[in-house]
């Protein structure tokens, strides 16, 4: 496979598009400006809302896919959506009871239109500077259980969340698909999705093969799109357990410096 045959990229957001700040650079909105013009579709791929990850995207000011809530959500170049699943009722019902006295945890719920947090988040703002996208709080002993795209459980200790992982994967493992996202925050999502899965439902819409088909990730939400494409990159800062489950896909640069802007640059403009 040669450079010259990709068809579309796809990226994730948080610690591999956006700077420090969270935003997209002036350099990495000039390349997906000129890459829009060489007809290569982009593709956001984030484990974001997708309310929050659309300010993101129209501030490129090119029209593009969205993969959002981990490939619970696809909304077209015209944010229309195109695909859906949500979280197992049962599944949001049993993981909330499970967490329901822990005080350390912070059980965060994305619905359709709403972002739902256990308790407050003090550093908001850092995260969500120009959407405005923000949190409600919610009771865990009353949480909403339909129309869930995605749940995510943060705690500071990463040690804590870890042995969380296990007991959540030993108790939903086949019906539901569980990530560390970053040490601190781990995701679930619908069974059977992720964002490779919505990649490939992409590709088929576009008749592409998704050899054809170049990604950028750093963490383990990112780990089946980078498998399934023809070139998975991972960010330098990428989980050292993601670089192991890949241990033949290229690691590239920091998204402090927008590698993945030179990267498309030096390879496919």
């Amino acid at each position: 496979m040669t450079y010259q045959k990709v068809k579309a990229v796809a990226s994730d957001l948080d610690g591999t598009l956006l700077t420090a700040d969270n935003r997209i650079g002036a350099y990495t909105r000039k390349t997906l400006r000129t890459l829009h013009q060489q007809e290569i579709h982009f593709i956001v791929a984030t484990g974001r809302h997708y309310l929050d990850a659309k300010y993101i995207r129209d501030s490129t000011a090119i029209p593009a896919y969205m993969i959002t809530s981990n490939g619970a959500r696809i909304h077209d170049k015209n944010d229309q959506l195109i695909y859906r699943k949500d979280v197992d009722p049962d599944v949001v019902k049993s993981i909330a009871a499970m967490l329901k006295d822990d005080s350390s945890i912070t059980l965060n719920l994305f619905t359709e239109n709403a972002w739902l947090a256990s308790k407050d988040y003090a550093d908001t703002d850092k995260y969500h500077p120009d959407s405005g996208f923000t949190y409600q709080l919610f009771d865990k002993a009353a949480a909403p259980t339909e129309n869930v795209a995605k749940l995510s459980v943060s705690h500071p200790c990463g040690d804590y969340l870890a042995k969380l992982e296990k007991s959540i994967i030993s108790s939903f493992s086949g019906r539901a698909n569980i990530y560390l996202s970053t040490p601190t925050n781990l995701e679930v999502t619908a069974a059977g999705t992720s964002k490779g899965q919505a990649l490939q439902i992409i590709a088929q819409r576009h008749k592409h093969k998704l050899e054809h088909y170049m990604a950028f990730g750093d963490a383990m939400n990112d780990l089946e799109m980078l498998q399934m494409s023809g070139f998975g990159l991972i960010m330098a800062e990428g989980q050292k357990r993601l670089i192991k489950c890949l241990p033949n896909n290229e690691v590239i640069g920091c998204s402090a410096d927008q590698a993945v802007a030179e990267y498309i640059q030096k390879h496919l403009l």
